[in-house]
C-alpha cells in the first residue's frame, strides 16, 4: 500500500473498508497508480531528465542501498526525474516512481550525487527547511468501486525555490 517516509509531506490515501483496501493494494501492486513527487536536492544533476533503474535492498540496520540483482532480498526500483529549476546550491526535481520501494527516491537521488536536502541518512550536507525536502505532490488511482480515475494533489512549499 502507499506510505510516505517519515518527514515526507504530501498526499496520502486511506481505505474506508477492507474491500476498498484490497482493491487499492492491488493497484499499487500492479503498478497502475501514478505517483508524482517533488524534491529539493543538494547540487545539480548531470542532466535535465533521467531514469534510474536498478536493484535496492534493505540491510539489517534499516539502511536501504543500491545492489546487484543477485543479492538476497534485492528488489527492482525505477525512478524518473526531471529538473524544474535550480539555483547555486539546490535543484527542484519532479519525480515519478514506477515502483514504490522503501526509501527508493532517497537512495536513487543519493546515487546520482544529488541527495534530498535535509536527508543526513543518505548524504545531504544541507538542510534549508529543517526537514526532509521531499513532498508527495499527486496520486492518481482508480476508484476501488466505480473504477473512475481520481487524482489527488497538493501544492508544495518547494515551488518557492529561488
Amino acid at each position: 500500500m502507499h506510505r510516505l517516509d517519515k518527514d515526507t509531506s504530501g498526499v496520502m490515501i486511506f481505505a474506508k473498508n477492507e474491500e476498498a483496501k484490497l482493491a487499492l493494494q492491488d493497484q499499487f501492486s500492479n503498478g497502475s497508480v501514478k505517483r508524482k513527487y517533488v524534491a529539493v536536492v543538494d547540487g545539480k544533476p548531470y542532466k535535465t531528465v533521467g531514469r534510474i533503474e536498478n536493484y535496492i535492498v534493505e540491510g539489517k540496520n534499516l539502511i536501504v542501498r543500491e545492489c546487484k540483482r543477485t543479492i538476497k532480498g534485492a528488489r527492482n526500483a525505477i525512478t524518473n526525474w526531471k529538473v524544474i529549476k535550480f539555483n547555486n546550491s539546490h535543484t527542484l526535481l519532479e519525480i515519478l516512481i514506477e515502483t514504490g520501494r522503501r526509501n527508493q527516491i532517497r537512495v536513487h537521488l543519493a546515487g546520482i550525487k544529488c541527495p534530498v536536502s535535509g536527508d543526513k541518512k543518505y548524504g545531504s550536507v544541507t538542510n534549508p527547511l529543517n526537514r526532509l525536502c521531499l513532498h508527495a505532490k499527486s496520486l492518481e488511482i482508480s476508484h476501488p468501486l466505480s473504477c473512475d480515475k481520481l487524482t489527488f494533489s497538493t501544492k508544495s512549499i518547494f515551488d518557492n525555490l529561488k
